[in-house]
């Protein structure tokens, strides 16, 4: 009985290691950059364009060959509400003109430190939606963080596919 748990331990270890290299196997050759001013970055498609909105949220598009803008990535400041006070919070941002939280869904450290992913159950223009997102704090014990330093939370249409998120989010430092 010990040597099956040791095996299972052993091959459960070989796993989690191949899994954490399993991010290694990702091109960026072709991808661009963003730089946050809280010093985190992270890789997406070259094909993505990057904007802000009217009221300085950060987000990604794409444009079809007619010239229509499809959001893929966008900033906002809304975190699930814990209360139906809070649920009264809506923001517009460059998916939605009324943004809400709702509930988080999933939630779990990032790849790099200081970041986070999780999925959040959403409202936009009254339709509820489950998106996931990629959050970056300030590095700790840096001098933004010693600041103060602003928080970027980035939701994810659901435009993206899975193995596109998956390869901004094993490109996050």
């Amino acid at each position: 009985m010990k040597k099956i748990l040791v095996a299972l331990l052993l091959a459960l270890t070989a796993l989690l290691l191949c899994a954490g290299c399993a991010n290694q196997k990702y091109d960026y050759a072709n991808w661009k950059s963003y730089v946050f001013p809280n010093e985190h970055s992270f890789s997406y498609p070259q094909d993505w364009e990057a904007a802000t909105t009217e009221n300085g949220l950060l987000y990604f598009y794409t444009t079809n060959e007619n010239g229509a803008k499809t959001v893929m990535a966008f900033q906002s400041h809304v975190e699930p509400a814990d209360d139906l006070f809070d649920k009264q919070t809506v923001e517009k941002n460059a998916y939605s003109d009324s943004f809400q939280g709702i509930a988080s869904k999933h939630s779990e450290i990032g790849p790099a430190v200081g970041t986070a992913c999780g999925v959040d159950l959403i409202s936009a223009n009254t339709e509820e939606k489950q998106l996931k997102y990629l959050e970056f704090n300030p590095q700790p014990f840096s001098d933004q963080e010693i600041k103060g330093g602003y928080t970027y939370k980035l939701f994810f249409s659901e435009n993206v596919p899975d193995d596109v998120f998956r390869q901004i989010y094993g490109s996050c430092e």
